[in-house]
């Protein structure tokens, strides 16, 4: 399915397992869509690196089957925020560029509704990484707000990589 795609349109594949990346990005992805932030698997962030593909770390906690038993903010933002920012230096310190990361707060993953509707309202203030302000500015992906609320799709945000010479 890849191959046959890749040939018309940009392709991101969404696991957290490295071989199954490689093996995709292999086939013709360009983007990699880590729902761990890098936490499942680490050797995820190495087959960024190594192929040139973007990588997108979305916020999570926990497992799908006990996550939202890891669902505790005392500053959702915050941690957020800092637990992206981890997953950042991870991705980057194992050659990742920065310009090929693409940030995912996560709505709903170990997340309870008031904390997704925090997130949500205080977007922009997760804009304060602290590497490339213009990068980050740029590729702060939020899934939910993108879909819902202005009808922006995977496929758009993987067109806008392209265009900015990320394959």
């Amino acid at each position: 399915v890849v191959e046959r795609l890749a040939d018309r349109v940009p392709v991101s594949i969404d696991t957290y397992k490295a071989e199954v990346a490689r093996e995709a990005v292999r086939r013709g992805a360009v983007m990699i869509n880590d729902i761990s932030g890098l936490l499942y698997d680490p050797r995820l962030a190495d087959v960024a690196a190594a192929t040139g593909a973007a990588l997108v770390l979305m916020h999570t906690r926990g497992h799908s089957h006990d996550m939202y038993e890891h669902a505790n903010y005392a500053d959702v933002l915050g941690e957020v925020r800092d637990e992206l920012q981890g997953a950042m230096g991870r991705a980057i310190a194992a050659g990742v560029r920065r310009d090929a990361i693409v940030v995912d707060p996560g709505f709903g993953f170990a997340k309870k509704a008031t904390h997704s509707v925090e997130l949500l309202a205080r977007l922009r203030d997760a804009y304060d990484l602290p590497y490339d302000r213009h990068c980050m500015h740029e590729f702060v992906l939020s899934a939910r707000n993108l879909k819902r609320e202005h009808g922006i799709t995977a496929l758009d945000v993987a067109k806008r990589l392209m265009d900015y010479g990320i394959h």
